[in-house]
């Protein structure tokens, strides 16, 4: 008799991968939205048939089926929603044809295959709601239940998968209220038969699909007799058939290593304990015949083992029988050599074992060697499915050889990996004990390791930290005790993390040093990813801690350095919280002095809080609070010289060129500005900074901004540059390079913006083309002015400075007849200017370098030869012809004054 089990809800599909069933209306949302896709993929070609006059009834009813098939499945032909009663009659029609037994076999794949269609078919009219085939949705468990038996005809895992698929939408027709027709039990054994058939007989290098067809095979006797079915006593022959097809299932899962086995394992379990004598895990003759090398042993439908009953077999003779023994050899050498991927098999051997000692009038006993073997194979492989009861078990106190350290700790890893809180804490009370016994000396750190993980995982902190107390050993749980809590720290919130250390700390004796604060920090930040519960922590543990007193071992400054790198990288780290943190650390320093807290200014941690500060706009006030950690940095390097080392000061020098750069970004020319730059080029060179390229550039420039410096500024200038061309010389600028022509350019400017030029002056800017040459710089096409300019400054009145400035005003003139037009013409904007200004200027200096009226011929050609340049590169402004007229007669030009100026004379002119 068969009895429908009580549904549990919805069929659930949790024990092997499953396909999806065939369409029903549990698909609406997928088939309606894509209904005519659907269809078109659907369409079925199929040749053309004979049509053969007075052929008998069989070909034409074929003929007739084949040409209704292909109106059906074309979606022009039938559209979707277009069902009719005819249209109904006929697909259903044409699914019993296409299963029907009077198909040929060389045929079933194509006919199952045409089938499934026309099923599917029929499941979108009514999943769109046809009313025509919604009212005959009965048959569609029926159309299944056809559709499943002519896939069972068809070889291969295509046919495994179409027969499951519509076994499951039977069965789901029939739960969902819409089809009167009854699940079978047989319907449920033929298929996983089915699957079972695939998995022994595929190739031995096929493990995957070997695995898979088990496990599909357990999927469905566990839907099937689990979820759907019950079986009365009378089903007598169904019983035996589900029996023998559990323990054939079985037996392939265990071959296979599939980690279905225990799901398996646990149903036949509890049929048994339900009355079925004959479901015994383990007792099928073909499981333990390739398993453990026992043949014909037991009883192929799955009998028990024989016992001592007057009717047994010849085993009684002997104190245990072959079987017993065969087990036993064969499970010491499988634990051997078997790694941890082998642990479900090892286990239901070892329990195999364990049943029979356990059976009564049994005169197998399980011996203390095996039980050793099965604990040395758990310790070797450490599984980590491991069976809490199992280990309680197998580590009896027998077991422990005098208490040592390597098997407590094994004993509590293992306990860890179960997750059983009770076998933990009975291994924490083994370790105590030991403790106790043999005191610290005797236990590692990988013991204390996991001590502390278990005492963690329960709560139990205390109870290790008094046992290492007791043995005057509590220093050597600083380094375990890190390991253990950032391992917590993975699943646990920063509460826990910082409530089991304030735990720690509160215990009398426990107050690790610098490098335990150290270690933990930075593996912490490191493994969790996580630099503001990092902050927190340093906070609210460490830092308070310290303050109130309880500790006097401070968190060393470059955890904080460490920590703000790590908020700096993170992207979820606003800068307002990097800046809290270096101003604790600060603020921590200047109240205690305390040298652990003390920032070093060769690490990083002043440029990255300095870095944090929005100053790159010049914020006057974001500037000024940079400037105060710059001079807590200066103030520190000053008072502790021997800090600076003159090849880690890369981070100061660094900060320095931020705080410049961001004092002269808006403010250039600003005298209280340049005086604080000033003074922040000398601080650099009096704590030993050598590479000052970057800050020497940047003050020159802000100075040769300035509209009229004064000639203090001007001096200061001129001072920090010598100063730097002299360390160059001297081989004291680090790695910075040799001067750049932005400074010697930068410091022209400055010279000829005096307000009194004179020979001076004009020294000075000479010297500095000059020594720009010995350098190999030469003056760019804007930046000639300034030469150009000193030399019309003042009286001169030293023939040689004359005629070395004349000299160079003549060699410019020279360069520029010599050049192209089209540099002008293509060139910038700023180009164009800079040339129009120079000519300007070189007639201005032609005129100062030549006086007097014994040099009139060669000033006026010098002036002429300017002129034609001007006009050529067409930059002869009106402001310019005005100074050429007033220079020279217009006949030296070659111009006449009442003669239009040409339009290209004036094409770059632009202003």
């Amino acid at each position: 008799m068969l009895r429908l089990a009580g549904r549990v809800g919805r069929v659930v599909r949790r024990h092997t991968n499953q396909l999806p069933t065939a369409p029903t209306t549990t698909h609406v949302d997928a088939i309606a939205g894509n209904g005519r896709r659907c269809l078109s993929s659907y369409e079925y070609s199929y040749p053309a048939t004979s049509h053969v006059r007075g052929a008998d009834r069989r070909h034409q009813v074929a003929e007739s089926m084949q040409n209704k098939t292909h109106r059906l499945l074309d979606s022009s032909a039938t559209p979707l929603g277009s069902f009719n009663a005819t249209t109904t009659d006929d697909i259903i029609a044409a699914v019993h044809y296409w299963t029907s037994s009077e198909r040929p076999p060389a045929a079933r794949l194509r006919s199952a295959t045409i089938a499934s269609r026309l099923v599917r078919r029929f499941t979108v009219e009514i999943a769109v709601n046809n009313l025509w085939a919604c009212d005959r949705s009965s048959s569609v468990a029926e159309l299944n239940s056809s559709l499943r038996k002519v896939w069972l005809q068809v070889e291969g895992k295509e046919g495994c998968e179409a027969a499951e698929a519509a076994l499951r939408a039977e069965t789901e027709e029939y739960f969902d209220n819409r089809s009167e027709v009854e699940p079978t039990v047989e319907s449920f054994l033929t298929t996983a038969a089915k699957w079972l058939q695939l998995a022994q007989d595929v190739q031995d290098g096929e493990v995957e699909l070997r695995t898979e067809a088990a496990e599909r095979a357990a999927g469905i006797l566990m839907y099937g007799f689990t979820e759907c079915l019950e079986i009365t006593e009378k089903d007598g022959q169904q019983r035996a058939q589900i029996t023998n097809l559990f323990q054939d299932v079985y037996q392939q899962l265990e071959e296979c290593g599939s980690d279905q086995l225990s799901v398996v394992e646990e149903r036949m379990n509890q049929l048994r304990s339900e009355g079925w004598d004959r479901m015994l895990v383990g007792e099928h003759s073909g499981r333990i015949s390739n398993s453990i090398g026992v043949e014909n042993s037991i009883v192929s439908d799955g009998a028990a083992r024989p016992t001592s009953d007057a009717t047994s077999t010849e085993s009684d003779a002997s104190p245990s029988s072959p079987l017993e023994e065969s087990l036993k050899h064969q499970f010491m050498k499988i634990t051997e050599a078997a790694d941890a991927d082998s642990y479900k098999k090892v286990k239901a051997i070892y329990l195999r074992l364990l049943s029979m000692s356990d059976e009564p009038d049994s005169s197998f006993v399980l011996d203390q060697a095996t039980a050793q073997h099965f604990a040395d194979y758990l310790i070797r492989t450490r599984p980590a499915d491991v069976d809490p009861k199992l280990i309680m078990d197998v580590f009896g106190a027998e077991l422990i050889p005098n208490g040592s350290s390597s098997s407590i700790g094994d004993l509590m890893s293992l306990q860890l990996k179960s997750g059983d809180e009770e076998g933990m804490r009975a291994a924490l009370e083994t370790f105590c004990g030991a403790m106790e016994a043999n005191g610290g000396e005797t236990f590692n750190k990988d013991t204390l390791y996991s001590a502390l993980l278990v005492a963690l995982k329960t709560k139990s902190l205390v109870t290790v930290i008094n046992a290492c107390r007791a043995q005057g050993a509590v220093s050597m749980l600083y380094e375990p005790f890190a390991k253990a809590l950032i391992e917590m720290g993975k699943s646990e919130s920063n509460d826990y993390v910082r409530f089991q250390l304030l735990l720690a700390y509160n215990q009398d004796g426990f107050e690790p040093g610098a490098d335990f604060i150290r270690s933990f920090l930075s593996n912490y930040i490191s493994i969790r990813k996580d630099p503001l519960g990092a902050n927190k922590i340093l906070r609210k543990v460490f830092e308070m801690l310290y303050i109130k007193g309880r500790t006097t071992q401070a968190a060393p400054s470059e955890c904080y350095g460490m920590l703000l790198s790590a908020m700096l990288a993170s992207t979820d780290v606003n800068n307002s919280e990097a800046q809290d943190l270096f101003r604790r650390l600060m603020n921590l320093y200047k109240s205690t002095n305390d040298e652990t807290l003390r920032p070093d200014p060769c690490s990083p941690i002043f440029y990255h809080y300095i870095s944090t500060i929005p100053i790159r706009n010049g914020d006057p006030v974001q500037v000024e609070k940079a400037e105060e950690a710059l001079c807590e940095m200066i103030d520190i390097m000053k008072a502790f010289p021997d800090m600076n080392n003159d090849e880690d000061l890369n981070w100061p020098k660094r900060c320095f060129d931020l705080v410049i750069k961001a004092h002269t970004s808006k403010r250039v020319g600003d005298k209280a500005v340049l005086e604080r730059v000033c003074k922040l080029i000398d601080d650099m060179e009096q704590i030993g900074i050598k590479e000052r390229g970057f800050a020497t550039q940047t003050y020159l420039h802000a100075v040769a901004s300035a509209k009229r410096p004064e000639v203090s500024i001007r001096s200061k200038a001129k001072d920090i540059f010598d100063r730097f061309r002299t360390s160059f010389k001297n081989g004291e600028t680090g790695n910075d390079k040799q001067p750049n022509m932005h400074m010697f350019c930068n410091m022209m400017e400055i010279l000829v913006k005096s307000k009194k030029g004179g020979e001076d002056m004009l020294t000075q800017v000479l010297d500095l083309c000059d020594e720009m040459k010995e350098y190999g710089l030469y003056l760019d096409h804007t930046r000639h002015n300034y030469a150009v300019i000193a030399c019309t400054r003042g009286k001169i009145e030293d023939e040689h400075l004359r005629l070395r400035a004349l000299q160079y005003t003549t060699d410019l003139l020279t360069q520029r007849q010599e050049e192209d037009c089209v540099n002008i013409d293509k060139g910038s904007k700023s180009v164009a200017i800079s040339r129009m200004m120079e000519y300007g200027h070189l007639v201005h200096a032609f005129r100062f370098l030549l006086p007097g009226k014994g040099n009139v011929q060669k000033r006026n050609e010098l002036i002429a030869s300017a002129f034609k340049c001007c006009c050529r590169d067409g930059v002869l402004s009106e402001k310019n012809m005005e100074i050429f007229r007033k220079s020279v007669p217009p006949n030296v030009l070659g111009f006449d004054e009442n003669k239009e100026k040409k339009k290209e004379w004036c094409r770059n002119v632009l202003f």
